[in-house]
């Protein structure tokens, strides 16, 4: 649809400072995350949300799933925003890279803080490394691409893994309350 359309989509939902902070259109931090330049961007998106979507919903159901899928789009969304104005380059910017981004960095921090260290095997070892290559591998790839915008890619990563330490301080609270009342 996006692409059949022209640049009317782009042109209207797309993240621009002209348009957020020029013109008050900040439903653009949103719309932004729905818009994919082609069909093999729309897809590497769903690839990931699919391979870490169903680990996360596990443990933090649908609805915590969903909101953090929105804050690291918005998160990642406002680092773009903020790193372009500052730098003076209004870009158009579009995808869910920055949230999938997020959900990277939730799954990462997710992961090593759920890990018995002690019993850890040497499958969940490779398993983590080989995340975080592709993640490392990713956000190189993503800085030598041009019109990439690899700001928002580090933005969401970087929120995801600010939600994952806070759902893992939660998660202590709760069994230090827990063993408190026992």
């Amino acid at each position: 649809v996006c692409t059949s359309t022209g640049e009317l989509l782009y042109n209207t939902g797309g993240m621009t400072v002209d348009g957020i902070l020029g013109d008050g259109q900040w439903y653009r931090m949103l719309t932004g995350m729905f818009l994919h330049g082609e069909m093999t961007h729309l897809f590497n998106n769903m690839l990931m949300l699919y391979l870490l979507g169903n680990m996360i919903e596990q443990r933090l159901g649908r609805w915590g799933f969903g909101v953090s899928y929105f804050v690291c789009g918005i998160a990642s969304g406002f680092i773009s925003l903020v790193s372009k104005y500052f730098s003076g380059m209004d870009a158009n910017s579009i995808g869910a890279s920055g949230a999938v981004y997020g959900i990277f960095g939730l799954a990462l921090i997710m992961e090593i803080t759920t890990i018995n260290w002690r019993r850890v095997s040497v499958f969940t070892i490779r398993r983590m490394i080989l995340v975080v290559l592709c993640v490392a591998v990713s956000l190189y790839v993503d800085a030598q691409i041009a019109g990439v915008d690899f700001k928002a890619h580090v933005g969401g990563l970087c929120m995801g893994a600010i939600l994952g330490s806070v759902w893992y301080l939660i998660q202590v609270g709760k069994k230090r309350k827990k063993g408190h009342e026992n």
